[in-house]
């Protein structure tokens, strides 16, 4: 192939992947099943990230230090621990930490061509999420009781990830709320709150509804709004505390069965335990379909809080590289409008993770969307935005009229 079709064919693919991006991060709510998200993830971004890489034997010069190495070091050890595992499986932990690798890569190359406008990114999922939330309310509820914790058809089966995704849209549309200047930006995103919160409560996901107020009042120390924003959240507040006790009976009758710790903290105890006695330093060792079974309780497929997953299945030394990558990520935060709501995202998807989720290098699924999706729009921001970053870009000039 000569050099003009090459580039030709770079610049298609490189205006495929971009727009891919976008597609791939909106699939986490519109995709019929994992195996479908990931089936997006390779049409939209994997295939034509490795077709730019092979056709222009690109060779990458990122000042990015531990941004990647951290990552990739970690997911490298957590994918090798599977061969003490009981059911060991190289073949598919290699290939997450080729997808993971192509993610880091491919939206830090993607950035360096093409800013990626988080606004954009934002105002995108907010839509896509109103439209997903009000089709999942009508879809349910024809067929189940009002009290019924709201659940899915997509990636979000369960009304944890329901709850967990539809709590990210709801700060997004509350973060750009709070940086409107006009009225009818105002009045746009409240009603996008309105419409996002209201799938996140139905699902009656405690964590995912508490780390909300968490990010949420995090954002405030960094936006802080005008007198008028100040009073419409007192006057909020009022209206849900007045509607609580009017609707009390009936809100103890939906959440009654809310209340106890559904076995969590027997779940935490016995496998922190079993962790610390018989896999301290390496774990048990990650697999596919992995099983905890606790005698006289249940049969779990993750440890209901992804640090101990991490811990228990990748042991003390899988928990340490794991936690230098996190802090890595905060110890250069920046409360810029870009990167703000990225950090809040990414620590929401943290707190949401303590009370129930895997560890985080798996497969492709709404962890991916709590974790490694700001994780590297972070890492592609930060990395752009050091003095010493270079990249020996081959996309043709002309291409970049696209900017």
């Amino acid at each position: 192939m000569n050099l003009f079709k090459c580039e030709w064919l770079e610049q298609k693919l490189f205006a495929w992947s971009f727009g891919g991006l976008l597609v791939f991060i909106t699939a986490f709510f519109w995709a019929p099943s994992r195996d479908g998200l990931e089936a997006v993830y390779a049409l939209a971004f994997f295939i034509p990230i490795l077709f730019v890489f092979s056709l222009s034997k690109m060779r990458l010069y990122f000042s990015c230090g531990w941004y990647f190495a951290s990552a990739l070091i970690y997911a490298i050890y957590a994918g090798l621990t599977t061969l003490w595992s009981a059911e060991p499986d190289i073949g598919y932990f290699t290939l997450q930490v080729v997808v993971l690798t192509v993610w880091l890569f491919g939206v830090t190359w993607l950035a360096s061509l093409k800013e990626i406008n988080i606004d954009v990114l934002m105002d995108r999922l907010i839509i896509v999420g109103i439209l997903v939330g009000i089709s999942l309310l009508v879809v349910f509820y024809l067929k189940n009781d009002v009290t019924s914790r709201l659940a899915g058809w997509s990636v979000l089966r369960n009304p944890n990830s329901v709850g967990a995704a539809f709590g990210v849209l709801t700060f997004f549309a509350y973060f750009k709320w709070l940086e409107s200047k006009s009225i009818k930006g105002d009045v746009k995103y409240f009603v996008a709150i309105i419409l996002l919160a209201i799938p996140l409560l139905m699902s009656q996901s405690r964590g995912a509804i508490l780390a909300l107020f968490v990010v949420a009042a995090m954002s405030l120390l960094y936006r802080w709004p005008s007198p008028k924003k100040i009073f419409l959240h007192v006057f909020a507040a009022g209206i849900v505390f007045i509607g609580v006790l009017i609707k009390l009976d009936d809100l103890l009758v939906m959440f009654s069965s809310r209340l106890d710790d559904g076995y969590r903290l027997t779940v935490w105890t016995e496998i922190f335990s079993r962790a610390v006695s018989e896999h301290f330093w390496f774990g048990v060792g990650m697999e596919k379909e992995g099983r905890i079974i606790i005698p006289d309780v249940d049969v779990f497929n993750h440890a209901h809080n992804a640090w101990l997953d991490i811990f228990y299945r990748t042991g003390f030394i899988g928990l340490v590289l794991g936690l230098i990558h996190l802090f890595y990520l905060l110890s250069k935060f920046s409360p810029s409008k870009q990167l703000l709501p990225l950090y809040l995202w990414l620590l929401y998807g943290c707190l949401t993770a303590m009370v129930d989720s895997r560890g985080f290098f798996w497969q492709i699924d709404v962890r991916w969307f709590m974790y490694w999706i700001p994780a590297g729009l972070i890492t592609a921001l930060q990395i752009l935005s050091h003095p010493s970053f270079s990249c020996n870009q081959r996309i043709p000039e002309q291409s970049m009229e696209t900017r």
